[in-house]
């Protein structure tokens, strides 16, 4: 989830940097979180906005940096380096025309996500002390000054070319216009030439803000109304250079000062702009006289890429079905509305790759494979949300996991990284998978704290002896709770005699792998604790445990042995109707008489 952070700010002051007309002002600032905590050797987004007026004024500048900041949570900026907005220079500000304001955002991940920590007021410009000196300047001495051809003609610097130019005289009805790049240019101003002595509204067009994939802001400040009342003033844009109002642009009434214009369509209709386009932009304004156009900006919509990540998986919960808490955290939507995000899903384990969800940053259709909750959209830039995740009916598998996000660009689906998580086992859960090649089926009676690992019964039961015959020799099985070392026993002192032991050699041979084992005392006690959630699965999946009041019938073998004088004889055998253990003869308990059966139930770890 997202959350606004608190920043201190320290201004630390502006500086001459050479000789030169100066071209950049210092700035410092201590970078802290909501918790008041410094921001220590960390990348950051910041955002430096000049505004005229007022601290909620336009801003006449914007320029974005990615510093790091220091142990101490410090950064050192430059105003005037960082990258400019579209239509942006800091060498063109008119300083005079203030006071202006300096505002700061950030973005503690590097993004471009500010928040606004608040402005204040720039009380100094030192460079006016180098205007004193620009006084002295002799411009009849300047080194291949051009010379004009005619009166009126104009001699200026080119801050393009670097070098002194020469505009020649404009004709009757033109206006001098200043580019971005400070060249100078004759304009038509739009009213009859008889009427040239008539004069028409002074405009200046400001930085476009709020700028998005399908709309963007337009700015302007009416300076001067003319010889006549305003008729209408707004912001014209196109594709093309000087825009008109004969084209795109918006319309009010204003007398004077500042008014905005949205271009493009915030609903994303169908007078949208085009995403990752450049634009022309001029502000206007009309009188009865004509109209009067301000300097052209361009701006850049949005491109409508989506950044987003996939969080971490959370919250697992199980009884018969498992779920879980998967998230969606979507950092940028591009500039354009979210029609749809999610989780999307799917078992690595049981499908394999052709039902795994699409594993790519994005995709050019919007085809969303796997299994998918996904929830309608509408914010522009950010969201988080969180999904549970449900019909996970495969214990001990793995799943991945993709958020996803879509918007009106229309253009992709695009996803967040990869997120993995196994559903881990429960006791009565069905275990029903192939291991070393062969199915292996069971009912998980036993788990590990981490739930990832445990002990499942055999679904069947079968009567057997314990031993062939009497030796009159204990084998020394006398472990409690753990069977397989009670079959290593066997094992290692018969090898290939152990077909002498039946109940042994039935567990032993059901699996090529050998890793299922008579149970020990203790294990047949483990699953008599849990003993009606196992039967109710085993009365699905197999055979239930036979459970009978009868002394004499349904008992179970263990592989332990007693000790003391019964051992060479007799086995424990286990009885789940009264939860007891009994000596019982390993060979004659139910030879001959089948009311005296005794079953072997193989267990296995997993």
């Amino acid at each position: 989830m997202k959350r606004i952070l608190l920043f201190i700010f320290l201004l630390t002051g502006f500086y001459i940097i050479s000789a030169q007309v100066p071209q950049k002002m210092s700035y410092q600032a201590v970078i802290r979180n909501s918790s008041n905590q410094l921001v220590a050797n960390q990348t950051i987004g910041v955002e430096i906005s000049i505004m005229q007026y007022s601290p909620n004024g336009l801003p006449v500048y914007i320029e974005t940096h990615t510093p790091t900041t220091n142990a101490n949570g410090l950064i050192s900026i430059e105003i005037g380096t960082g990258t400019p907005c579209v239509g942006c220079s800091f060498q063109y500000i008119d300083w005079s025309a203030g006071p202006y304001y300096l505002k700061m955002g950030t973005d503690l991940r590097g993004g471009q996500n500010y928040n606004v920590s608040g402005s204040q007021q720039i009380l100094s410009i030192p460079y006016a002390l180098y205007a004193k000196e620009a006084e002295s300047v002799d411009f009849q001495n300047i080194t291949n000054r051009p010379t004009g051809q005619n009166g009126g003609d104009i001699l200026y610097w080119n801050a393009n070319s670097q070098t002194w130019d020469v505009l020649p005289v404009g004709l009757p009805g033109q206006y001098l216009i200043v580019g971005n790049n400070g060249t100078l240019a004759w304009n038509t101003m739009y009213v009859d030439s008889s009427q040239f002595d008539h004069v028409v509204p002074t405009v200046r067009t400001h930085p476009v803000t709020d700028v998005h994939a399908f709309y963007g802001i337009g700015n302007g400040e009416i300076t001067d109304v003319g010889q006549s009342g305003i008729i209408a003033a707004g912001i014209c844009w196109s594709l093309n250079p000087h825009p008109l109002v004969g084209g795109n642009h918006t319309a009010s009434v204003i007398g004077f000062g500042h008014f905005s214009g949205m271009m493009g369509d915030s609903m994303e209709g169908y007078s949208k702009l085009l995403p990752d386009t450049v634009y022309y932009v001029r502000a206007y304004a009309t009188n009865t006289q004509g109209t009067g156009y301000g300097e052209q900006v361009t701006f850049r919509t949005r491109d409508g890429i989506i950044t987003l990540s996939t969080e971490d998986i959370a919250n697992l919960n199980c009884t018969t079905l498992c779920s879980n808490i998967a998230g969606i955290d979507i950092h940028t939507a591009g500039g354009a509305r979210i029609t749809d995000c999610g989780i999307v899903y799917s078992n690595k384990t049981h499908f394999g790759t052709s039902y795994r969800p699409v594993p790519a940053s994005h995709t050019t259709t919007n085809t969303i494979t796997g299994t998918y909750y996904f929830i309608s959209g509408g914010q522009v830039d950010t969201i988080a949300y969180y999904q549970a995740l449900s019909n996970l009916f495969y214990p001990q598998s793995e799943y991945e996991v993709y958020a996803f996000a879509k918007n009106r660009t229309a253009t992709c689906t695009y996803y967040g990284d990869k997120k993995t998580f196994k559903t881990p086992y429960r006791v009565g859960d069905y275990f029903n998978r192939v291991v070393n090649g062969e199915l292996v089926q069971g009912i998980i009676f036993e788990v590990t704290p981490d739930e990832q690992h445990g002990k499942m019964i055999m679904l069947d039961e079968v009567p057997l002896k314990w031993r062939t015959t009497h030796n009159y020799t204990a084998e020394g099985t006398t472990n409690l709770t753990n069977g397989m070392a009670n079959e290593n026993i066997i094992l290692n002192a018969y090898g290939s005699g152990i077909s002498n032991y039946p109940a042994f050699n039935y567990c032993y041979t059901k699996h090529s792998d050998h890793l299922w084992y008579l149970p020990a005392l203790h294990e047949l006690r483990s699953i008599h604790t849990n003993f009606a959630n196992i039967n109710a699965i085993l009365t699905t999946y197999g055979t239930p445990i036979s459970y009978s009041s009868d002394s004499r019938t349904n008992r179970y073998w263990t592989s332990t042995e007693p000790t003391g004088p019964l051992a060479p004889t007799n086995a424990y055998s286990y009885k789940f109707y009264y939860s007891t253990e009994a000596p019982t003869d390993k060979v004659n308990a139910n030879e001959g008489n089948p009311t005296y059966n005794v079953f072997v139930r193989c267990i296995r770890t997993f």
